[in-house]
């Protein structure tokens, strides 16, 4: 069952408004039960498992992990991987995780340049997105600024 107006999942809902961890931890696992897909993206184009490490749900990762949640899967539109949010966020412990459950190790450059991994690639592409993010940021600032004006 999707949202029409959102297209969000229940599955995707539970993690975006379920502030109290052990509801959300619940619900998924009654939705994966019930047969919720958890590869399944919502209107970014986000998996239950990207939004889960974007905010930090170590359990949440695993339980999807272990229901089929693709670590490889590309979403948004960086097209990044839940390990690479993972790392963006500083969050350790869940890309360990990813890492060590079939993340592949590839970056968005790799499926570009058709290489194998290179930390110089790494590197490159962790500074274009960060310096992507931060314009994103500042034109966000800048709408809100005309808008206010206005």
């Amino acid at each position: 069952m999707i949202d029409s107006i959102r297209k969000d999942t229940p599955l995707h809902n539970s993690l975006y408004y379920n502030s109290e961890p052990k509801v959300a931890l619940n619900m998924c696992q009654l939705l994966l039960r019930k047969g919720s897909d958890p590869n399944v993206k919502d209107y970014a184009n986000l998996t239950a498992l990207y939004v889960a490490a974007m905010k930090g749900r170590l359990d949440i990762c695993e339980l999807l992990v272990n229901n089929g949640a693709d670590p490889n899967a590309r979403c948004g539109f960086y097209s990044i991987t839940a390990f690479h949010i993972a790392a963006l966020k500083g969050k350790r412990d869940i890309c360990e995780f990813l890492w060590n459950n079939g993340f592949d190790g590839k970056t968005s450059l790799h499926f570009a340049a058709g290489k194998e991994y290179s930390f110089k690639l790494y590197l490159k592409e962790a500074t274009y997105l960060m310096k992507s993010v931060e314009a994103y940021r500042q034109m966000q600032r800048a709408k809100a600024k005309l808008y206010l004006s206005t």
